[in-house]
C-alpha cells in the first residue's frame, strides 16, 4: 500500500527504513528514503506506522506566549 502517494513511498519501505535506521521523526524517514516531503498528508500515517514499529515520535506542539 502507498503511504506517501506524492514520492510513490509503500508501507513497507517506510517500514523497513524505521527498522533499520531508527528515525525519530517522520523527515527523517524522508532523509534516509532520499526524497523530500510534498504536501505532507501522509505524515499521520507514518507516525502511525513509527509507533506500530516501537519509535515514539515527537508531536508537534503549538508554544505558548507568557502575557507580561
Amino acid at each position: 500500500m502507498y503511504v506517501c502517494l506524492c514520492n510513490a513511498l509503500r508501507e513497507s519501505d517506510i517500514r523497513r527504513i524505521i527498522r533499520e535506521k531508527g528515525p525519530a521523526t517522520p523527515d527523517q524517514v524522508f532523509d534516509f528514503l532520499g526524497v523530500k516531503p510534498e504536501c505532507r498528508r501522509c505524515i499521520p500515517d507514518i507516525r502511525h506506522l513509527m509507533r506500530e514499529e516501537g519509535v515514539s515520535a515527537p508531536v508537534p506542539c503549538a508554544v505558548s506566549e507568557e502575557a507580561s
